[in-house]
């Protein structure tokens, strides 16, 4: 992926914001989230990887009705869900806009985060 040095001048950048913004076909939640990563690069210039990320796969196990997720991992997602205000699937949402986030944009990853 190309890094613009003013992640401000990069189209990617610029088109999920300018799509998050305006309430994409995703709904306001998956908005929030993309737009929780551009804020966060906006202030920092990058962005940390977030743990919110896990509700995503773990509500997605949980509603095919795979035994890959543990009971206490079940709990603590819906813990970090509520504790937002949000019910799991609520969360899920959420947790897919920063995933589409993140994965549009990287290059602009603070990679000491993910270690």
């Amino acid at each position: 992926m190309i890094r613009f040095d003013d992640y401000a001048h990069d189209p990617t950048f610029l088109g999920l914001k300018r799509i998050a913004e305006a309430g994409g076909d995703k709904g306001p939640l998956y908005d929030q989230g993309v737009l929780a990563v551009i804020r966060q690069l906006e202030r920092k210039g990058c962005f940390d990887p977030d743990p919110i990320k896990q509700l995503a796969g773990i509500h997605f196990a949980l509603k095919i009705g795979t035994n890959v997720i543990t009971p206490e991992q079940a709990r603590k997602a819906e813990e970090m869900a509520r504790q937002r205000g949000w019910t799991l699937e609520e969360g899920a949402q959420y947790a897919a806009g920063v995933i589409a986030a993140e994965n549009n944009l990287t290059a602009y990853s603070n990679t000491k985060a993910d270690a």
